[in-house]
């Protein structure tokens, strides 16, 4: 999951029922592998502008959350 982008920067501090599902994976470790990769190629995309490269290694390799589906903090409070 990502989290919402607030003033071109990520909010990590928003409840996750308000975060973007990205992708679906069918294991924990499926999903931390892609964060893994997503980081990586995002450094690639953007190797012209490294600024824009951290920002988007970051959301995706570090800001990304994996989490059940059967997670409560997805609920509707």
């Amino acid at each position: 999951m990502l989290p919402p982008i607030v003033n071109d920067q990520p909010d990590t501090t928003q409840p996750l029922n308000t975060w973007d599902i990205w992708r679906s994976f069918d294991t924990a470790t499926g999903c931390e592998e892609n964060r893994d990769f997503k980081a990586k190629q995002m450094r690639e995309t953007f190797k012209k502008n490294a600024v824009a490269a951290e920002k988007w290694a970051t959301i995706f390799g570090v800001d990304s959350k994996c989490i059940g589906t059967d997670d409560p903090r997805l609920k509707d409070k």
